[in-house]
């Protein structure tokens, strides 16, 4: 599945396929510029930060356009970039962090759980089918 981040501004956004090596800069006038965009890129799924609001036309536009939406909490966004040694901070790298934070994860890959014996405790790592 083709992800783009998008890093929302008041005047602009900010977006990042991270699988295509692209990003690109959208003024709120452009919306279907990049509707567009992501077409040539074949992306599904669109995750952007919650921002007070700003980020509601777009989920909207990008809803109807067909691509799954995702609005995500900015602070385990930034404990993400944190986690993955990402210091730098500017809309370009925010938008690829979002679309890495959207995207698949090691630890969703299996799950700990615990089997409880009468002597002892096991642990084991589901995989999934």
């Amino acid at each position: 599945m083709r992800i783009v981040g998008i890093d929302v501004s008041k005047d602009k956004i900010d977006a990042a396929i991270v699988a295509a090596s692209a990003h690109r800069s959208f003024a709120i006038s452009e919306q279907g510029q990049m509707l567009s965009w992501l077409a040539e890129h074949d992306v599904e799924k669109a995750v952007m930060e919650a921002t007070g609001g700003y980020e509601r036309p777009w989920a909207k536009l990008l809803q109807e356009g067909g691509l799954a939406v995702q609005i995500v909490d900015p602070r385990r966004v930034r404990h993400y970039a944190q986690a993955a040694g990402q210091r730098a901070k500017n809309d370009r790298l925010d938008a690829e962090v979002i679309a890495l934070f959207g995207g698949p994860s090691p630890t969703n890959r299996g799950s700990c759980t615990t089997k409880v014996a009468a002597s002892s405790t096991s642990w084991s790592v589901d995989e999934p089918a």
